[in-house]
């Protein structure tokens, strides 16, 4: 009588390495989330850019500019303490 086979599930089955190049989801994968990344913190250092200068320009209003939109000095004084990294 010829002994029962039994064949293991696929999940279980060790797979030969692939000797070809990277496919879907490897390599590309990879750099398409870098360069998401990437584009994420040049856009988070622009913003922090144009709030610092916003709030230097604030800084720089006089006088009279102050009263022209009806504000005064104390008015500005907790945005233009507020550190770049805080909206």
């Amino acid at each position: 009588m010829d002994p029962v086979r039994i064949d293991a599930p696929s999940a279980i089955t060790p797979k030969p390495f692939a000797t070809g190049p990277v496919t879907a989801g490897g390599v590309g994968a990879l750099c398409r989330f870098a360069g998401r990344a990437l584009v994420a913190v040049l856009e988070l250092l622009l913003t922090w850019q144009e709030r610092a200068s916003q709030r230097h320009h604030l800084g720089m209003i006089d006088a009279h500019g102050l009263r022209d939109v009806g504000l005064t000095r104390a008015d500005l004084a907790p945005e233009i303490r507020k550190p770049f990294w805080r909206a």
